[in-house]
């Protein structure tokens, strides 16, 4: 990018950062606009980034067709300063007849090198998995998945968003 050499420093540096941001805008956008098989997608940020054991986050999604299966699959995001590499989460499934599921799940995040798995830009990663594959739904209706972290401790810090995708299965 040629900047005019006339401008002062800190107008070059906010048109810089206005095309670096337009750049993601339209990577995001390029990358989520396209995508004929979701069902359902919600990615809610953790306040202050610190996850408290006792906060759940519930995702509710309708389905209304019984007879196609789908993917369940859990978004985790983080800063590279998030002690561990892996997270457990506590996840329960309720039913629209109100039957109630529960599993545990662990996620890792970084391989044993210490690298982190997923995607990551800059300080943070984002890291998108499959929780269950291949699934029928056998009543139509709202379904509500409810996700807790299961780690030894009280606060996980460094957590940035937690996220439910719901999609056909391909």
């Amino acid at each position: 990018m040629v900047i005019k050499e006339n401008i002062s420093p800190e107008i070059k540096e906010s048109m810089v950062k206005s095309v670096n941001i337009s750049f993601y805008l339209l990577i995001f956008a390029v990358v989520f606009s396209c995508d004929k098989y979701g069902v359902f997608e919600k990615v809610v940020e953790v306040q202050n980034s610190e996850w408290e054991a006792d906060t759940k986050y519930d995702f509710n999604f309708t389905i209304s067709d019984t007879t196609l299966s789908y993917d369940l699959l859990i978004h985790f995001r983080n800063s590279k300063h998030y002690m561990y590499s892996n997270v457990w989460l506590f996840i329960q499934t309720t039913s629209p007849s109100g039957t109630v599921q529960r599993d545990t799940l662990e996620i890792i995040l970084a391989n044993q090198a210490g690298r982190w798995m997923g995607q990551g830009i800059g300080d943070v990663n984002a890291i998108l998995v499959p929780y269950k594959v291949n699934v029928l739904f056998p009543i139509r209706g709202i379904y509500n998945i409810s996700l807790q972290h299961a780690m030894r401790e009280e606060k996980l810090e460094h957590v940035l968003d937690i996220g439910l995708r719901v999609q056909y299965h391909k």
